[in-house]
């Protein structure tokens, strides 16, 4: 049998203080995820599975990685404000979630 000593949990790093969490229809114009900006390692996003369509993921240069319905992306950014999302009619709906 082997012994399993158990101890109290140590927080080793600060990174995740706090979660942010939202939903949205994307528009047909790339727009940021936030006008907020918030110090973070990575940023989930994904196409709801109900979404009429898919939604674009990518700078404010372009959007041009796509997201299908029911798919998601994880992508490692410092601030929110700098993901931008679109749709090709503007019905495309997601949900996103970031530890800030």
């Amino acid at each position: 049998m082997t012994k399993i000593e158990r101890g109290a949990v140590q927080r080793v790093a600060n990174a995740w203080d706090g979660i942010a969490v939202a939903a949205g229809t994307a528009g047909i114009a790339g727009t940021p995820l936030s006008d907020t900006h918030a110090p973070m390692l990575e940023v989930m996003i994904q196409c709801n599975t109900g979404s009429p369509e898919s939604i674009f993921v990518g700078n404010n240069y372009g959007q041009n990685f796509e997201v299908v319905a029911g798919a998601n992306v994880v992508i490692p950014v410092n601030d929110l404000s700098t993901v931008y999302i679109r749709s090709a009619a503007g019905t495309g709906t997601y949900n996103y979630i970031a530890g800030v």
